[in-house]
């Protein structure tokens, strides 16, 4: 019995040993998934990541004092005379840079910031205005309206803005604008182009009915 006891050691050490052998595979095996895995997870974040985009200073310098500065139709700041200003930093692209003061000539620039850049400057003069021109600008005309007798009262409404009662005489400036005269749900509108050379009196006749929607 002594024989039988040998071979069932033997078995049990060469399973033992295979067990091992066996373990030991599958243990590497699951460690290198898992590294595969990890080192799969950082490239695929490496490349995800959009790469950071470094901002470019954009300076400008201005004739004038305190002439108010907009990017994009944003305000950022006032100017100082002769002075070199750091408006912001801005990605690459095209920015519209406009630069405004009463009494002057406003000046609209086209901004274009590109890559690699690490400033951009723009030298920006702003001119005085003619008294003609300031005088033209706002130059300012008498408007009568006249409405036939069932619409005295009525509202008159400049550009959305309330301004009279019919019937009245107003004043517009140069330039175009809408007209409305509005009584008991009544409308009539008309769009006005303001010079020189215009009729300084109108009579409304075709009001329409506000509860209807409009014909244009």
């Amino acid at each position: 019995m002594k024989g039988s006891g040998k071979i069932n050691s033997f078995f049990k050490f060469t399973e033992n040993g295979i067990a091992y052998r066996v373990s030991q595979i599958l243990r590497k095996i699951a460690v290198g998934s898992v590294v595969v895995v990890i080192i799969g997870l950082i490239i695929e974040y490496s490349v995800c990541q959009p790469l950071s985009v470094k901002k470019i200073d954009l300076l400008i310098i201005c004739n004038i004092d305190e002439a108010r500065i907009s990017i994009d139709k944003t305000f950022f700041s006032r100017t100082i005379k002769d002075s070199v200003m750091v408006i912001g930093k801005f990605k690459p692209g095209t920015y519209v840079l406009e630069v405004e003061k009463n009494g002057y000539e406003s000046q609209q620039l086209q901004v274009a910031l590109e890559t690699g850049q690490k400033k951009a400057t723009y030298k920006v003069l702003l001119k005085v205005k003619s008294p003609r021109d300031t005088l033209e600008k706002n130059q300012s005309f008498p408007l009568t309206i006249v409405v036939p007798h069932e619409y005295y009262g009525a509202v008159i409404y400049i550009d959305k803005i309330w301004v009279a009662t019919a019937p009245a005489t107003v004043s517009l400036v140069k330039g175009r604008h809408i007209l409305e005269v509005i009584k008991d749900q009544k409308i009539y509108q008309e769009q006005l182009l303001v010079t020189d050379k215009m009729i300084r009196s109108i009579l409304p006749s075709e009001f329409r009915d506000l509860t209807k929607p409009s014909l244009d």
